[in-house]
């Protein structure tokens, strides 16, 4: 095919994905909002959202009630149909399994929580384990006119999305495992893998209740310390898409065991496990090597809040910790709004003070006080918004942007 005959073709695909995230973006919209928030004519959206509708990919919404403005018929409303397909969100964790079903529209259909013992279970014993959850939800929430899509899967860990296979994850014990082919081959749609901090950025960059869609750092706590950024609107990825390997960034140099085998990394102090063993000695090697008492983290989260002097210790270094990546991170960066997701978040009140008290210290430290730290500390939650945020985008600017139809599949295409 020759430049002259793909130049039309690739308008047409770039026109028709404008409008389809448009859409994503503000909602429901009018033809002629369409036309503002997307830059394009009034004759090309008009001429593109026809042959979506027809095509089944949108379908005119009644405007919502109240006063008219202006004269003559109000402007039927566009939105995605929730018929043209279905994306299935997968968040595995040291726990198990969190699945949810979403429609084109973004609606979920259903959602649950399975334990599986990620550690002691094969990966194909994994991946066995997750299509029969994933046909269970399928089954249940399902309909038989709406087709399963795309699926997106987030795990801790570093993955290579080009690939779609998960490298190294803390929670199963093999490595190079071929997540993504073998679910695309048992469900005949297109699969994405990608790290969990990214996918927290990509919830926090759509979420409503987070005012820093463009510029901002998601600095996951928990057992790992991650890191998922977006900078200037767009998410940004490491060599092979592990988000941002902050917590294996230097702090102390041959200090203390990291998991991931390295001396002196941030997660090596700023790590849930590392709290517990420098709060509680005698827990040390149990947490970290992943077996502390049942709720450790909590109790000496309490401890700290009653004054205990080791707890309270170990939660300042933490933030010691932290707050010498950040400003390695910010001298490169400029500062940026932080969002702490995890458990660690509900414990950011025992580590912030000492983060900004790093950052007074830095090269950054005419910007210290102005830095904004959030909490959120439902991770399961941001990971499985992010895999259904993933998934419809592919839907929007690689399935139906490509075609303009919503029966031709794509193999994966990352």
């Amino acid at each position: 095919m020759n430049s002259a005959t793909a130049r039309p073709d690739d308008v047409r695909r770039q026109n028709r994905k404008a409008i389809l995230l448009a859409i994503r973006t503000g909602g429901a919209m009018s033809r002629t909002d369409i036309c503002a928030a997307s830059g394009l004519s009034q004759a090309t959206v008009s001429a593109i959202s026809t042959d979506l509708i027809a095509a089944g990919i949108l379908r005119g919404a009644e405007p919502e009630s109240g006063p008219r403005q202006g004269r003559g018929r109000p402007q039927v409303l566009l939105q995605h149909n929730p018929t043209a397909g279905l994306v299935c969100s997968l968040a595995l964790t040291a726990g198990g399994l969190a699945i949810a079903l979403v429609d084109y529209a973004g609606k979920t259909l259903g959602s649950r929580f399975a334990r599986l013992d990620t550690l002691g279970t094969s990966a194909a014993g994994l991946l066995d384990a997750i299509a029969a959850e994933l046909r269970q939800m399928i089954d249940r929430h399902g309909a038989a006119d709406t087709p399963l899509r795309h699926i997106t899967i987030g795990i801790q860990g570093a993955t290579d999305s080009k690939l779609g296979r998960i490298l190294w994850s803390p929670i199963i014990r093999e490595r190079n495992v071929d997540f993504r082919d073998a679910l695309s081959a048992a469900f005949a749609v297109p699969v994405t893998i990608d790290n969990d901090c990214n996918l927290i950025a990509e919830a926090l960059h759509w979420s409503s209740d987070f005012p820093f869609q463009d510029d901002f750092a998601a600095l996951l706590l928990g057992e790992g310390i991650g890191m998922g950024l977006y900078l200037h609107g767009a998410r940004f990825h490491g060599a092979q898409s592990s988000a941002v390997e902050f917590g294996h960034m230097l702090f102390q140099p041959r200090g203390q065991e990291c998991r991931c085998g390295a001396l002196g990394c941030i997660e090596a102090y700023a790590g849930e496990y590392a709290i517990i063993g420098a709060a509680r000695p005698e827990w040390r090697e149990a947490a970290l090597r992943g077996n502390p008492p049942r709720d450790a983290f909590a109790g000496v989260t309490r401890a700290a809040r009653g004054g205990d002097a080791a707890a309270v210790d170990a939660f300042r270094v933490a933030g010691e910790a932290l707050g010498s990546g950040l400003a390695s991170l910010f001298s490169i960066t400029d500062p940026l709004p932080v969002a702490v997701v995890g458990d660690g978040a509900a414990a950011l009140d025992l580590i912030e003070p000492a983060i900004h008290a790093l950052l007074a210290t830095a090269a950054v430290r005419n910007f210290a006080g102005d830095i904004d730290i959030r909490a959120f500390p439902d991770e399961r939650q941001l990971v499985l918004d992010g895999c259904s945020m993933t998934s419809l985008r592919f839907l929007d600017g690689d399935l139906f942007a490509r075609s303009g139809r919503p029966d031709v599949i794509l193999e994966n295409v990352e």
